[in-house]
């Protein structure tokens, strides 16, 4: 018995970032500074987060992974 071979459909693909060479295109310092700021800028957010979770934060994580393994759940009787 021989598999069915998969046809994805290809045109609900978005599109490639290759150029027409097959390579990526090159950016000018600027564009590359322009395409770089957002994820610096949300790096530094996430450096000024404190590491302290909200009171219940850790047993109402605990409580949501049990409630989606009802038929084994991990945290039973931690919360």
């Amino acid at each position: 018995m021989f598999p069915h071979a998969l046809r994805p459909d290809l045109s609900k693909l978005p599109p490639s970032g290759f150029g027409p060479d097959g390579r990526l295109p090159c950016m000018t310092a600027e564009e590359r500074r322009n395409h770089i700021e957002p994820a610096r800028r949300r790096l530094a957010e996430i450096a000024e987060m404190t590491d302290d979770d909200p009171d219940g934060s850790f047993d109402e994580f605990m409580r949501g992974v049990d409630e989606s393994r009802r038929h084994r759940p991990l945290f039973a009787g931690m919360y």
